[in-house]
């Protein structure tokens, strides 16, 4: 395959993989088959491969960076569409542009819609006012928004400095999420956040009523690690044995760092559902390269026409960015 040819070349070159490339071969796959759907649980045992769509179903394609253009997003579009990642996850401005881009890439083909579209809210720092915060989501949710990113002011849930505010916070805007119908997922900022901070703060957004718990914002100091996504996965589900949160349990997304395969299974061990990525189409493929993932030629979709080609859909010219 192709693209197994231009990856297994460095992909293999990874002392890290190349040290626990048969570990890694089997837990791959177990980690992806147990954690991409909602009952998510980390598991030691399973076939040797995983399907390419159940890989594909985790990955938040995410481009956050303040100069990523107009052409950036749709190309990010484009490479979402091709492999049926679970999202786009862009800066709220370009919400609009990648709805009607993703809704005309799967119109050309006669289909409905998979990749949905996710925003950021009081992003990155989390210290607007939940007034603002709440504005935010509506404002995304009505331009097309199917999942939110919300940023916790951290400063205030550290040291427990004002814990009712963090709280008032974060109902916010869960109460445009279910009001409207979206999936809302709580950044954390975990590298800025003790132990106790950290468990505090996935207790507070059970109690809110949000979806996921995630890690970082990818601006801070640090990104995500397996200790702290091990460690959110099980607050979260001995939240849920209380009877307290969403039907079914928050689930927990990893981002800030994720950047290889091998980075990316020890995160669906450890209990994610959901991976943040820029380097999305990357990490599947080095997946791919390294034989963990059967049926990629037939998931992944052949390449979009060139942007102003006459078969290529055309972009909403009229959004303010």
């Amino acid at each position: 395959r192709l693209r197994a040819k231009m990856f297994r070349s460095w992909s293999l070159a990874s002392r890290a993989c190349r040290a626990g490339a048969g570990v890694l071969a089997v837990s791959a796959a177990a980690a992806v088959a147990e954690c991409a759907g909602a009952d998510a649980k980390p598991t030691g045992s399973a076939p040797a491969q995983v399907s390419a769509a159940k890989l594909a179903s985790v990955f938040d394609h995410t481009l956050l960076k303040p100069e990523a253009s107009p052409a950036d997003v749709r190309a990010l579009c484009e490479e979402a569409h091709r492999y049926s990642f679970a999202s786009v996850c862009v800066n709220p401005s370009f919400v609009a542009e990648a709805r009607a881009y993703l809704d005309a890439l799967a119109a050309r083909e006669g289909t409905e819609r998979v990749v949905r579209v996710c925003t950021v809210i009081g992003f990155p720092l989390g210290a607007t006012t939940s007034r603002v915060k709440a504005f935010e989501a509506e404002e995304a949710v009505n331009a097309g928004a199917d999942e939110i990113d919300m940023v916790l002011p951290v400063g205030r849930l550290r040291g427990r400095a004002d814990v009712a505010a963090v709280t008032r916070d974060l109902a916010a805007v869960a109460e445009v999420s279910q009001r409207r119908g979206v999936v809302l997922k709580v950044i954390l900022e975990t590298a800025l956040l003790n132990d106790d901070e950290r468990d505090l703060a996935v207790m507070l957004a059970a109690q809110t009523g949000c979806d996921f718990v995630k890690t970082s914002t990818g601006f801070a100091k640090g990104g995500a690690t397996v200790k702290d996504v091990g460690a959110m996965h099980e607050q979260a589900a001995a939240v849920a044995g209380t009877g307290v949160g969403v039907a079914g349990g928050m689930r927990v997304k990893a981002s800030g760092g994720v950047r290889t395969c091998e980075q990316a299974m020890r995160m669906l061990g450890a209990g994610a559902s959901r991976l943040g990525a820029s380097a999305s189409v990357a990490i599947f493929e080095e997946c791919v390269a390294l034989g963990y993932v059967s049926g990629a030629d037939e998931h992944v979709k052949a390449a979009a026409p060139a942007a102003g080609s006459a078969s290529a859909p055309a972009a909403n010219s009229d959004d303010a960015y």
